[in-house]
């Protein structure tokens, strides 16, 4: 029995609760998992596994970079975003207006993926439950206290590379 996953442009596996159940018994494996399973827990560990399945057998997944790489502005498509990765952080970086914003990927109400969710006007909608983050201090308009990470871009000629300790901008 799986959970999770997803299919499309940048597909996630899924993650495997079960394995070998009886058909006959899978009513009563599903019922006993909704009788005593940490679903929120489940939830909240399902929307942080962000691996992406390599296409044409290439070694490396697309869309996942270490932090440490450099990257241009044109690696972001306007309005959209790009996926990095360093050590346990996961870094969104979304293009608005041509300038590119860090913010934290995993949305601190429930654990959505920020890269996925959609720009409006200065802030990111969490594609799970619309919840709104700014870009520019990561304060949520829906709920204030909460509050995603903000990441500065180091230019370094015409290449940019994200310093891993967040910032704390005023609001």
């Amino acid at each position: 029995m799986f959970a999770g996953g997803a299919t499309g442009v940048e597909p996630n596996l899924p993650v495997k609760l079960m394995e070998d159940v009886p058909c006959e018994e899978l009513a009563d494996a599903i019922a006993g998992l909704v009788k005593h399973g940490a679903f929120k827990a489940m939830r909240q560990h399902l929307r942080k596994i962000v691996e992406v399945m390599p296409r044409n057998g290439d070694a490396s997944p697309p869309n996942l970079h270490p932090a440490q790489t450099l990257f241009s502005k044109d690696d972001v498509l306007e309005g959209g975003a790009k996926l990095f990765r360093a050590g346990s952080e996961e870094i969104a970086v979304f293009k608005r207006n041509g300038s590119l914003c860090a913010i934290q990927n995993i949305c601190p109400h429930e654990g959505g993926q920020l890269v996925q969710g959609r720009i409006e006007g200065d802030v990111v909608v969490c594609p799970l439950h619309g919840y709104k983050f700014n870009l520019q201090t990561g304060v949520c308009s829906n709920q204030p206290k909460l509050r995603a990470k903000i990441f500065s871009l180091v230019e370094e000629g015409e290449h940019f590379k994200i310093d891993l300790n967040p910032r704390n901008p005023k609001e």
